[in-house]
């Protein structure tokens, strides 16, 4: 019997963020849709296509999306090679009837109008894993400028000339390329080999190295802190750390080489527990230490 991949979204979902992603038959996501919650997951004005829904895709690649609008509209977005479709439809019958349709390779585009929309439009209906893990590209690209700034300076002192410019010239170029390179260094050793796996809409997330992850509740965090320059214009502005703590004593450290600040935030979005604690410098981070300090 055929099965096409079927996937749910509920509120606070982010884009590529699906669960009960499973290979259904036609009755099965019929069932799937009837029992969906849609009078408490309903679609919002600001939504765009992440939103409440389920979200089903054929053979051919090819993605049909169902969500419900505050009128009771059930409203249908359709993927085809490239283009977005829209259409709205009353009651279960209807709905039943175009996800039969797809189900059967019918050509859905004479009930649908066809959207101005196209730019990034697939990564709404595609799921996406949310392992966060260094990005070495980034590091790499990262220690270019301290780099330069250190060989700059041993130029200059190589070039001689007047002795006190020399030294300050060699200072302040070598202070700054070495001090850049020490914290990417320390919160590079810290997330090394470590692993978060994290989304906004669902509770459990998973952290730690990537052969031994432990599970964790937003539920039961009981703090957040985190560590950043002060200064909009801080140079070390890029070097942040976030503590969580958690109600049975435990807590781990996440440091922006692993996850930005606001990206790992906004999986906290409706957690009011956290708070930023500003420092001229970043915070030094050897293993699992924040300056010398045994969090």
């Amino acid at each position: 019997m055929r099965t096409f991949e079927t996937k749910v979204q509920y509120n606070g979902f982010e884009i590529g963020e699906f669960t009960d992603i499973a290979h259904r038959t036609l009755e099965e996501t019929l069932l799937l849709v009837d029992a969906f919650p849609w009078q408490e997951n309903q679609m919002q004005e600001t939504d765009i296509l992440t939103f409440p829904s389920v979200t089903i895709e054929n053979n051919s690649g090819n993605y049909l999306k169902l969500g419900c609008n505050y009128s009771r509209e059930y409203q249908f977005y359709f993927v085809s090679e490239g283009s977005l479709y829209v259409n709205m439809v009353n009651g279960m019958d209807s709905v039943a009837d175009i996800i039969e349709h797809f189900f059967c390779d019918k050509d859905l585009t004479p009930f649908f109008r066809k959207d101005i929309l196209h730019f990034l439009v697939k990564r709404h209906f595609v799921a996406k894993e949310f392992a966060y893990r260094i990005r070495w590209y980034k590091e790499i690209i990262f220690a270019i400028l301290p780099l330069l700034a250190i060989c700059a300076a041993i130029i200059i002192l190589i070039s001689g000339g007047n002795i006190f410019l020399t030294l300050f010239a060699f200072v302040v170029p070598f202070s700054f390329g070495s001090g850049l390179l020490f914290f990417q260094l320390t919160y590079l050793v810290q997330s090394f080999g470590r692993t978060i796996s994290i989304s906004r809409g669902v509770d459990l997330f998973e952290y730690g190295f990537r052969n031994k992850m432990k599970k964790y509740s937003k539920s039961q965090i009981k703090r957040i802190r985190n560590y950043q320059c002060s200064g909009s214009r801080n140079i070390f502005g890029f070097f942040t750390a976030t503590l969580i703590e958690f109600n049975d004593g435990d807590s781990i450290l996440i440091n922006s080489t692993l996850i930005s600040d606001m990206t790992l935030h906004d999986k906290f979005r409706w957690i009011n527990k956290i708070r930023t604690i500003e420092r001229a410098f970043p915070r030094i981070i050897i293993g699992e230490t924040i300056y010398g300090v045994k969090y």
